[in-house]
């Protein structure tokens, strides 16, 4: 079982929770979740190992089965340049999830920057983050996976 604690969208609650819990399978699982707090609109992509998308559209709180391989998956804003992905081997038997994050606070009528909109793919290790951009991995990505880390040790 999975629980992911994240920032939520309305004023009066701090914090959101989501949780998911994989049947055992022989096949690798992925659970995807939508944690970004703002208006932004995306998809998630799922494509090949080369990024060629082949038309698999990740919905947002929902959980499937994938074949043992390597893909990519795209964050994607409808615009044909999409730049943030993150590199995904399943494994079979595996459970993963898959995390939207960032974002945009609205203190007011003011509206603060926040962080960025990102992928987390848990569990995996750092060298198979993609950001096409820069190359680099967002520190508050890493928080995230740090935070999963421990709740899927305490639970």
């Amino acid at each position: 079982m999975y629980v992911v604690i994240h920032r939520s969208n309305s004023e009066l609650d701090p914090v959101s929770f989501q949780s998911h819990m994989f049947a055992a399978s022989k096949d690798a699982q992925v659970a995807v979740l939508d944690t970004y707090a703002g208006d932004a609109k995306a998809a998630l992509l799922l494509a090949n190992s080369t990024g060629h998308w082949e038309g698999t559209i990740l919905p947002f709180g929902t959980a499937f089965g994938v074949p043992q391989g390597s893909y990519q998956i795209i964050l994607s804003d409808g615009s044909a340049d999409s730049k943030i992905r993150a590199r995904f081997a399943a494994a079979r038997g595996e459970s993963y999830l898959v995390l939207r994050t960032g974002s945009r606070c609205k203190v007011g009528n003011s509206t603060n920057s926040g962080y960025p909109q990102d992928l987390v793919v848990y569990p995996t290790t750092e060298d198979d983050v993609l950001d096409l951009k820069s190359g680099t991995c967002c520190s508050f990505a890493s928080f995230v996976v740090s935070a999963l880390a421990l709740l899927s040790f305490l639970f």
